[in-house]
């Protein structure tokens, strides 16, 4: 590959393009002297290179998601107990 970038440079000489597809692209739809198709068509082809396109995302669900139920709180895990195994304090920093 490099062998044959060489040859086309130097095939060309001076004139070559010392850079990339992309680069190139660039070049051509930034120059305000050449035709507005041009440019255009330039642009078009290196869109998808500096913005690419959102995929689309399929969001089938099948199934139930979830199921709760409210639980009473066991009484033995009730405020009091909780707070005297914290040594008086509640679990958000306050004290009871």
């Amino acid at each position: 590959m490099q062998a044959a970038a060489e040859m086309i440079g130097t095939a060309l000489g001076e004139d070559a393009f010392d850079g990339d597809a992309h680069t190139l692209l660039m070049a051509i739809y930034r120059d305000k002297r050449l035709p507005l198709k041009s440019r255009l068509d330039a642009a078009v082809a290196a869109i998808g290179y500096e913005k690419p396109r959102l995929s689309s995302v399929d969001a089938n669900i099948d199934g139930i998601l979830g199921h709760y139920e409210s639980q009473p709180i066991p009484v033995e895990e009730r405020h009091s107990d909780a707070v005297a195994r914290t040594n008086g304090s509640a679990v958000n920093g306050h004290s009871a």
